[in-house]
């Protein structure tokens, strides 16, 4: 990326939000009602105004008073010295409390280089990515609701749906989910399994082993990811492709993932990960060990997911990833944020592509400047 000491500052600001899902999203790590975060804005001497978002997940080491502190930090300096300066950012993402602010301080100079250049950031870092395919997140649900929502994405053309698995009353249950989902939405459409890490190893065996026969693209983190063994022999058995997720949440656990091929597949998430750049750095580490890389979102809001988007076409855009999260949201406080049309995303012309609106009057929306309290 472009030399962040280079880049004069004019204003530099961050803002806390507070998003209401749609309806609670269910998963191995529980239930979740409300995403929390942040927007950065660093405008440049010339009135180019870049903009990121950070978006901590505990679930995967993210802290939002580290999160908060690390950005008030950034702002104070940025706007007292007028550049950014004595901040170590490559630093700030290898450390999962910090990694969020680090890819929001990342994606605004990216944003402003870009703008600058004319071209998307997907473009400025070398891609000539023209949209990137998304896969359809199936969530715990009745059986009937989940049979409803992959209907509904084969109609809208999904090319990929991936299903919540590991939150049944019984192993039976799960099965049952997924081969009724099969049947819906034919052979052709992949079908891709997430347990977050909620089977011990010899459930995982069981549930692999029986539902092998549907055509199963992979099954992301079937065990804990504390044990990192267990995710190797599973992935040695071979029976269906193996996916580490939270086992590669952290960029030194994704660096072992992909070094020692833990896996057959990779999840990167660059919320966690400290930003497009480093995510790539792990991407070209799976690709020498024969590993797919997805890019994944973590439930952002349209900042984010647009930052997504572009570390997608980076990486992959001719695979579906896993960017339509936002969705889940009442608002992505975004004007312009990438839409799905028939399974796909178009990758923004210019810089990141998006902008943030008015969202005073979003309904189980709050978004208040850093400091504040957001209530």
């Amino acid at each position: 990326m472009a030399d962040p000491h280079r880049l004069n500052v004019a204003r530099a600001a961050a803002f806390e939000y507070r998003l209401a899902l749609r309806r609670p999203f269910t998963t191995g790590h529980g239930t979740l009602g409300v995403r929390q975060g942040f927007l950065l804005s660093v405008t440049d001497c010339d009135g180019i105004v870049g903009w990121g978002e950070a978006a901590p997940l505990a679930q995967f080491g993210g802290d939002l008073a580290a999160t908060r502190r690390t950005l008030a930090t950034f702002v104070r300096r940025a706007s007292e010295t007028g550049a950014i300066a004595d901040l170590d950012t490559d630093t700030l993402a290898t450390h999962p409390s910090t990694a969020p602010a680090a890819c929001a301080i990342e994606t605004a100079i990216l944003d402003i280089t870009s703008r600058r250049a004319g071209v998307s950031i997907a473009a400025l870092m070398g891609s000539s990515a023209r949209e990137v395919a998304v896969n359809a997140v199936i969530g715990h649900a009745t059986l009937d609701e989940s049979v409803d929502a992959a209907r509904n994405a084969a109609l809208a053309g999904y090319t990929a749906v991936k299903v919540k698995v590991g939150t049944a009353v019984s192993l039976a249950e799960d099965v049952r989910l997924v081969a009724a989902i099969r049947d819906t939405i034919g052979p052709q459409i992949e079908l891709r399994l997430d347990a977050n890490g909620a089977f011990d190893e010899a459930t995982a065996r069981v549930f692999i082993d029986t539902v092998a026969r549907l055509r199963i693209a992979y099954i992301e983190q079937p065990t804990p990811p504390g044990d990192a063994a267990a995710l190797a022999r599973l992935t040695r058995d071979g029976v269906i492709p193996i996916a580490a997720d939270e086992s590669a949440a952290t960029q030194e656990s994704a660096h072992r993932v992909a070094r020692e091929r833990l896996a057959d597949v990779i999840i990167l998430k660059p919320m966690i990960h400290g930003g497009i750049a480093s995510t790539c750095r792990i991407a070209e580490v799976a690709r020498a060990n024969t590993m797919v890389a997805i890019v994944t979102t973590t439930i952002d809001a349209g900042i984010g997911t647009a930052m997504a988007l572009h570390c997608a076409a980076l990486i992959d855009p001719g695979r579906a990833h896993g960017l339509g999260t936002a969705a889940l949201l009442v608002d992505d406080l975004t004007d312009g944020a990438p839409r799905i049309l028939v399974g796909r995303m178009a990758v923004p012309g210019s810089g990141l592509g998006v902008i943030p609106h008015r969202w005073s009057d979003v309904a189980g929306c709050s978004v208040v400047p850093l400091g504040e309290s957001i209530g």
